[in-house]
């Protein structure tokens, strides 16, 4: 890629909830406005029929690739080279994506969809956009105005940092156990022995997944870390839009599936 193209990054695995569809003809617009952008598409196959109608029209255009999925140490240095990162989601979380875009200090244009709401200021900490015509032009803005892109990254990841460090969720994921472990209007848990099979353990498997991932991905997001661990599980973002900590608790108490979706 050459130093100076614009690279923009669209992360998540290829399922038509993630929407990338909408950003094919990002790049088209942008070079009819001067800018040398390319787009590049990462994630694995999700929904076999819409994965290959995306990998067709990407293959139509100059200046669109889709990369296969890659290795979690590879993921970091993507996002560390992208320009901005670019969400396309019909619906959404507390997306793995943009927590990871975020604690790396990128900029990010997300669509304005509620879980990204709760992740993202408009303006301050990242740009939201209602259709793909404002998306190019939140992109093209980006790109004509790369210090104010790079702020945008700053303010981003200072923000996640404060809301998302490692105490913070760690502190949150364990009211949440708490809470959902005991009868409503019982008493709480015996609080088992930090090294034994109870609580103590969980939390020190937090803490070495947490540095596993930081390593991995240059960032020390538990943000991260829990959100990707809960993907394991069934919800849907409609009903859990807060926070990770908020994503956990709806998780251990209907400790099932979302009746619209079954989000892997």
């Amino acid at each position: 890629i050459p130093r100076q193209r614009f690279v923009v990054f669209l992360p998540g695995g290829l399922r038509p909830s993630k929407g990338q569809h909408r950003a094919l003809g990002l790049v088209d617009l942008l070079r009819a406005a001067g800018a040398d952008v390319e787009l590049i598409l990462a994630g694995p196959d999700q929904d076999a029929e819409y994965a290959a109608e995306v990998r067709r029209l990407a293959a139509q255009r100059v200046g669109v690739r889709l990369l296969p999925t890659l290795a979690r140490e590879r993921m970091g240095a993507a996002y560390n080279d992208a320009d901005v990162v670019l969400s396309t989601s019909l619906h959404e979380g507390a997306a793995p994506t943009l927590l990871e875009a975020g604690v790396l200090g990128r900029p990010i244009v997300a669509a304005d969809v509620p879980g990204n709401r709760e992740l993202l200021r408009h303006k301050e900490t990242g740009l939201l956009y209602g259709d793909e015509q404002q998306m190019a032009q939140q992109v093209l803005a980006l790109c004509r105005n790369r210090s104010a892109a790079g702020a945008l990254g700053v303010r981003v990841r200072e923000d996640f940092q404060r809301r998302f460090g490692p105490e913070r969720e760690l502190a949150a994921r364990r009211s949440a156990y708490a809470a959902a472990g005991r009868p409503r209007g019982g008493p709480r848990p015996r609080r088992q022995p930090s090294g034994g099979s109870g609580f103590g353990s969980g939390v020190a498997a937090l803490r070495a997944g947490a540095a596993a991932v930081g390593v991995a991905t240059g960032a020390s997001s538990s943000a991260y870390l829990a959100n990707n661990a809960l993907r394991r599980s069934t919800y849907h973002c409609s009903d859990a839009t807060r926070s990770p900590a908020t994503l956990l608790r709806v998780v251990l108490r209907t400790r099932g599936a979302c009746a619209v979706c079954t989000s892997p």
